[in-house]
């Protein structure tokens, strides 16, 4: 399913529940009010069959608007009509976090577990040579975080950019930084890779190693942001961050 139409079909899903919820409570309310029974005695209303069967009802349906409108957090609801939008409000303004979200996540957690237990197990410790950048070590996490949790393009992409972030921070320590250019046009022209290429080095071959690592997650990378038909699996983003873990260890060797 794309996510035009599973977005769509949240949105249907979401504010059909909501007014089923709301009929409920209209129901339920007319019910009180004909009773003649003052606030501190409508408990006795659960002896009445239709009543208590509402109550029942409106529990699940606000159990499936908390579901929904969870997933609903990560497809932007889009062209929503006033009455709906104010819909929205009313429910973000009564929502109890801890309790009312609890039991999504505690069933997404238990269905999610064993991929996540698998997942864990594939990464293996990263061991380093010299110190590490702070700012390098929290993208790392990040990267570490999304293939965890099954986000495979956002650990891809990550994976460049903390390649990147350590080459250009190596050529300006070794004062190629004008090179890197201000615009898209002159960084297009001067690549990264042909800029690392004209700093002399010690070590060519852990430098060539270094350039094909980059080169390889880089590729990937590109693939995701502007190949439109490209899928992004769990081995991609393992290859990405096991090929990432290679190029830190060459790079934490290179002077």
């Amino acid at each position: 399913m794309s996510k035009n139409n599973h977005r769509s079909g949240l949105t249907k899903e979401l504010f059909k529940k909501m007014a089923e919820y709301i009929q409920i409570i209209l129901q339920t309310t007319k019910i009180e009010d004909q009773s003649g029974l003052s606030e501190d005695e409508l408990d006795k209303l659960f002896e009445n069959e239709e009543y208590a069967d509402l109550w029942k009802q409106k529990e699940y349906i606000y159990d499936d608007i908390n579901r929904i409108a969870v997933d609903a957090k990560f497809f932007p609801l889009v062209n929503l009509t006033d009455i709906q939008k104010q819909l929205l409000d009313i429910y973000e303004g009564t929502i109890k976090p801890g309790k009312d979200t609890k039991k999504y996540t505690d069933i997404e957690f238990m269905l999610k577990r064993d991929d996540l237990e698998r997942r864990l197990a594939q990464i293996k410790v990263l061991r380093l040579d010299g110190e590490v950048d702070q700012r390098i070590e929290c993208l790392y996490r990040e990267v570490l975080n999304c293939y965890k949790n099954g986000e495979y393009k956002g650990s891809a992409v990550l994976c460049r950019s903390i390649t990147e972030f350590l080459i250009k921070d190596y050529i300006n320590q070794h004062g190629y930084g004008n090179l890197l250019g201000v615009s898209l046009e002159q960084r297009k022209k001067q690549g990264l890779i042909s800029i690392l290429k004209k700093i002399p080095s010690k070590n060519k071959l852990i430098k060539q190693e270094i350039i094909n690592l980059y080169w390889q997650i880089k590729q990937r990378a590109a693939r995701i942001l502007h190949e439109k038909e490209h899928e992004t699996n769990e081995s991609d983003a393992l290859n990405s961050l096991k090929l990432l873990q290679q190029f830190r260890k060459k790079f934490s060797k290179f002077k």
